[in-house]
């Protein structure tokens, strides 16, 4: 795994917004922290915010928050991208778990966050209504 976080820290720069996240979120989902890839996803995402879905902003902040990670500048990053995107109850679900694994208290993202629930409260699977909560 370290030969392939180095390779792709190497390579960071190149990768599209989407890549990132998915390479982040699968080294938190394997619970491997590579520090000089997740630095490098880190300040890749937030000198580049404009470029991630919802969706991969989500899963990115979610990354950092299960390895136990607190960016602080990735984290203001996400809350100031994250007003303009369209979530869904997932996205929206995960972020508010990382941010609160991280003790983060941004109000700007949970009233976001409490706002666009709102959208999915008559769909949203319990399990993501308890993880926005």
């Amino acid at each position: 795994m370290t030969l392939l976080a180095t390779q792709a820290t190497e390579l960071m720069w190149e990768f599209d917004a989407q890549c990132v996240a998915n390479t982040a979120w699968a080294y938190a989902s394997l619970k491997v922290n590579e520090k000089s890839l997740m630095d490098a996803a880190g300040e890749y995402a937030v000198t580049r915010t404009d470029k991630f879905a919802a969706q991969g902003l989500a899963n990115t902040v979610w990354a950092f928050a299960t390895l136990g990670i607190r960016n602080e500048p990735l984290l203001d990053a996400i809350v100031m991208a994250a007003v303009d995107k369209d979530f869904t109850s997932q996205g929206l679900a995960n972020t508010a778990w990382a941010f609160a694994t991280l003790v983060e208290r941004n109000e700007m993202l949970f009233d976001f966050v409490a706002t666009s629930a709102r959208k999915h409260l008559k769909h949203m699977p319990f399990r993501e209504l308890a993880m926005t909560v």
